[in-house]
């Protein structure tokens, strides 16, 4: 297997990171990731996805809470990749932004920026892009449990 392909996880390696489950859980994959340091997970919008069935249901559009929420759950999912975390709980959440709306049909490239990890707090800069555009930021910081 070359190095590339170790880096690449599926649906079922991220529930062995993370407790969430089917309808929370917000990522289908994480293609790349350095420890500790930085990861690009993804998320295929449907029509069919759960919460929009009455968050605007002409005009369904993904809730910013769970763009915020898809962001937070790459950056559980990379620090359970190392050995010495445990779960990491949302601690906060800063300067989240929204640019753009996200509907159907759009697949979500997630980014998460370590910026510091300290004991057992760790700060991160995320956002989300659909087809190289921004359409959503946050500081997220999480504590290790």
């Amino acid at each position: 297997m070359s190095e590339n392909q170790e880096k690449k996880l599926g649906v079922k390696d991220i529930k062995r990171l993370i407790p969430h489950r089917y309808p929370i859980l917000l990522l289908d994959s994480i293609s790349d990731y350095v420890f500790g340091e930085s990861a690009l997970g993804h998320k295929c919008v449907t029509q069919t996805e759960p919460f929009l069935q009455g968050h605007f249901p002409d005009e369904p559009i993904m809730p910013g809470v769970l763009q915020v929420e898809a962001m937070a759950q790459l950056c559980a999912a990379l620090a359970s990749l190392t050995d010495e975390a445990g779960r990491m709980l949302l601690a906060s959440v800063n300067n989240a932004r929204f640019f753009k709306p996200i509907v159907p049909g759009m697949r979500m490239d997630i980014n998460v920026l370590v910026k510091a990890k300290k004991l057992n707090v760790q700060k991160s800069e995320c956002f989300i892009e659909v087809d190289g555009v921004r359409m959503s930021e946050a500081l997220i910081t999480g504590v290790l449990t």
